[in-house]
């Protein structure tokens, strides 16, 4: 079920020209080139510090401020009745295939991202690997991030990757971090010179310390646009976490065609980006619909360490980087209707001995896209019940009179590191795909999909269920700082995925209970099925029966798998095939559940339990004494 919390807010918008804004204008030449397929001896080289939730952590207290905020979560007593809007009408995505992804290397969190070309070219990074694969599943190449950005020269370790499909040029670009702190600090940006990925790439290196003060970049976020890549990024003071050492966010405006040519690299520096004195964290480039943006673009930022918040910021560049009269303007808008806050740390299948959970970092907006003069964008948030959930929401009139609502997504499942793509089958549609990673305390780590169309969410669709629990370094572990989801380009209504999941790794007496990537080829359930794709070939499944047999006086409890979200009615029948009882008709969900009943109107005897829908009926006998 999908959690809508309710606020109540006043619609408002303050625009303000950010007077500590500051521009800088930096030439990069190109410093290396790399063709994959040459790259032949590569150790996969990671450091981890296991002691640390993060790198950076000195102590416990640098981490007090989103600690104390996540304390502070509890059911929201003042919220309305959950709004059961998911699959009345609205059907689930189609998965119409899955394989596996980037495996664990020994490094946490997976950091997944994805990139899919028109040709069907596929590039799958996570910390700290970068993968090519066909459609099909087939891996192309694998090489680490130190081997495809060895000729740099940089030896810092590489992490935090991001990958896109640039579909007017028909090429790749690559994105990742070297280094933390302020003397080793780079984000290398690497550009295909053709749209096979598997040959050569055009590599740059930016300073993370553009200033030369004591801070180190931290966290990219990048979209690419009709002329420019945008390149987002936080920086971070020496020796602090992120979450206490945060001093402001830049955004670098690269020219994309130079990046391309291999020609120097013509960059613009944002920084300074402030509200009312008070630097913006967490900036999230919004990614063109059905096309391309520009010259214009917009951003997203919020207020990510909040419990309970309307506020949500749209900052705008007017135009190019080489255009003088070229302004950075800040709305702080107000929902109409719904809120956001920090979310806790989910839950994982626990022992009566240790509790697990994977963090959920803060609230920070991680994707969006604008269609149709309309924003949408998602995050991590709280639901109402106090669980971890996805934030998805929507600025309607981005361009006059921007208007933002927010839904949070929640299920029976916990949610984590939402993204979302375009989904529309034609130009000025709002069809979207969100991609979230699951988990609760009896569903291990998955992923899962969702699709939303105006102003309805279907059920979410199990992309992947997960094989164990993650136990790597400590009881909350890393989940992943985000997952992604891109749109097909060439494809309306056809996405890719990547996303976390747990599964045992190593072999022998190295064998522990870790992660993976999973990708998935997802589409709208307005688009015909292909070929070979049964939307009624999930069953019930691995259904048992306790206790058995059952006494009169003892509650008769039913677990079974299913696959299919859809209406059952669940059924008595004596030896004769008489209907005994009625019991129930209802929608069952995706997934595990467990139905009980009371056997104390029921004579001592055999019976069977009929579990019926439109497509199946599946049946279990069981024995009253």
């Amino acid at each position: 079920m999908f959690l809508i919390f309710a606020g109540i807010s006043l619609p408002s918008m303050a625009q303000t020209a950010v007077t500590e804004h500051q521009t800088k204008i930096i030439v990069t030449p190109r410093q290396a080139t790399v063709n994959l397929m040459q790259i032949k001896d590569d150790y996969f080289p990671k450091l981890q510090y296991m002691e640390m939730p993060r790198p950076g952590i000195v102590t416990e207290e640098d981490n007090a401020e989103m600690q104390a905020a996540k304390a502070r979560i509890h059911p929201d007593p003042d919220a309305t009745l959950p709004e059961y809007k998911q699959g009345s009408t609205l059907k689930s995505p189609v998965r119409v295939r899955d394989f596996e992804g980037n495996g664990y290397d020994g490094g946490v969190p997976d950091d997944n991202h994805i990139a899919i070309s028109d040709s069907g070219r596929i590039v799958s990074v996570m910390n700290s690997s970068l993968n090519i694969y066909d459609t099909m599943g087939n891996v192309v190449k694998t090489v680490s991030l130190d081997a495809f950005s060895q000729s740099l020269g940089l030896t810092e370790g590489k992490y935090d990757p991001k990958v896109l499909y640039d579909p007017d040029m028909d090429r790749f670009i690559a994105v990742c971090l070297a280094g933390q702190d302020d003397q080793h600090t780079f984000a290398i940006i690497a550009f295909s010179q053709t749209n096979n990925p598997t040959g050569k790439w055009n590599l740059y290196k930016i300073n993370g310390n553009p200033f030369k003060d004591t801070t180190w970049s931290d966290f990219p976020i990048i979209a690419v646009g009709k002329n420019e890549l945008f390149l987002t990024l936080n920086a971070v003071q020496d020796n602090k976490t992120w979450q206490a050492g945060f001093r402001q966010s830049y955004i670098w405006q690269i020219d994309k065609t130079s990046g391309y040519k291999g020609d120097s690299l013509l960059t613009k520096l944002h920084s300074g980006i402030a509200y009312n004195g008070v630097n913006i964290r967490n900036i999230c480039p919004v990614k063109g619909g059905s096309d391309l943006v520009g010259p214009q673009t917009y951003f997203i930022s919020d207020k990510d360490f909040s419990n309970k918040t309307d506020s949500i910021f749209l900052l705008n560049i007017s135009s190019t980087l080489s255009d003088p009269n070229s302004k950075l303007s800040i709305s702080l808008l107000h929902s109409i209707s719904g809120i956001y806050g920090i979310a806790p740390d989910a839950f994982q299948p626990t022992s009566t001995k240790v509790v697990r959970k994977l963090q959920t970092n803060d609230a920070r907006v991680l994707d969006a896209f604008i269609e149709n003069n309309t924003i949408q964008f998602v995050g991590n948030s709280v639901t109402a019940a106090g669980k971890a959930g996805a934030m998805h929401g929507i600025i309607t009139n981005v361009s006059s009179s921007p208007s933002v609502t927010l839904h949070i997504l929640g299920d029976t499942l916990e949610y984590g590191y939402p993204s979302i793509a375009y989904a529309g089958i034609k130009a000025g549609d709002d069809d979207a795909l969100i991609l979230v990673d699951h988990t609760s305390d009896t569903t291990y780590p998955g992923n899962s999909a969702i699709f939303y169309k105006s102003g309805s969410y279907s059920s979410a669709k199990r992309l992947f269920n997960g094989k164990t629990f993650t136990d790597i370094s400590a009881p909350v572990e890393r989940w992943g700082d985000y997952s992604e989801v891109q749109r097909k380009y060439n494809q309306p209504g056809k996405a890719w995925a990547a996303g976390y999941y747990g599964r045992i790794v190593g072999s022998g007496l190295n064998k522990l209970p870790g992660n993976a990537t999973r990708i998935s080829e997802i589409q709208s359930p307005f688009l015909p099925l292909p070929l070979g794709i049964n939307p009624v070939q999930a069953t019930i499944n691995n259904m048992s029966v306790y206790p058995d047999p059952a006494t009169v006086y003892t509650p008769l409890s039913v677990t079974f798998n299913n696959e299919l979200e859809q209406y059952y009615s669940f059924r008595i029948y004596d030896m004769q095939g008489k209907i005994v009882a009625d019991l129930l008709d209802d929608k069952v969900k995706e997934g595990k559940n467990m139905f009980t009943f009371s056997t104390y109107p029921l004579k001592p005897g055999v019976y069977t339990l009929s579990i019926k829908s439109d497509k199946e009926v599946v049946s279990k006998k069981f024995v009253v004494e």
